[in-house]
């Protein structure tokens, strides 16, 4: 019966080492997890900040010096591919992330939805300048849907760049 106790406490020790050591690797694990989570989102909000920070509306329209157009949600790839990982942040975190790249989605939406309209507007502009149909109030209509909506669009990049900051804070104090 003794070699039994022996051999039933001895089991047990081995288990609970083995139940301590999965934990002790779990959460070296998640704790790794979430530094690289934290590390890559803080990059890509970094340098989406340092792109779009000192683009201005106005200037990308009034002068064509980019083509906004081109934008894609695909500069939001490291949010796209872990947002199912944010369940390891903070709520607090997590929320301001969320918010953040909502807000970045929405505002290069508005860019790219203007740079269609002001495209459109050049289209017609030179299709029907050429045909010697041109109507200037149907061009300035396009033209100006897009230059009336500069206040709107600089308080959402205003927006945009204070949520973007607030991420990047919450994400350096996890």
């Amino acid at each position: 019966m003794e070699n039994l106790d022996i051999y039933l406490i001895s089991g047990l020790i081995s288990l609970l080492v083995a139940v301590v050591s999965k934990l002790i690797e779990n959460h070296f694990s998640l704790r790794s997890r979430r530094k690289s989570l934290i590390q890559s989102l803080r990059t890509e909000l970094e340098t989406l900040l340092t792109i779009y920070e000192p683009l201005r509306i106005g200037e990308v329209f009034n002068w064509g010096e980019i083509n906004i157009a081109s934008i894609t949600r695909n500069y939001t790839t490291v949010y796209a591919n872990n947002a199912d990982k944010l369940g390891l942040l903070s709520p607090a975190t997590a929320q301001a992330v969320v918010d953040a790249y909502t807000r970045i989605s929405a505002l290069l939406d508005t860019w790219v939805c203007y740079s269609k309209i002001y495209d459109n507007a050049i289209q017609y502009q030179r299709a029907n300048y050429q045909s010697k149909t041109f109507n200037p109030e149907l061009h300035d209509l396009y033209v100006n849907d897009v230059m009336t909506n500069h206040d709107i669009t600089y308080y959402m990049q205003e927006t945009t760049i204070q949520a973007v900051r607030t991420a990047i804070e919450c994400l350096d104090n996890e």
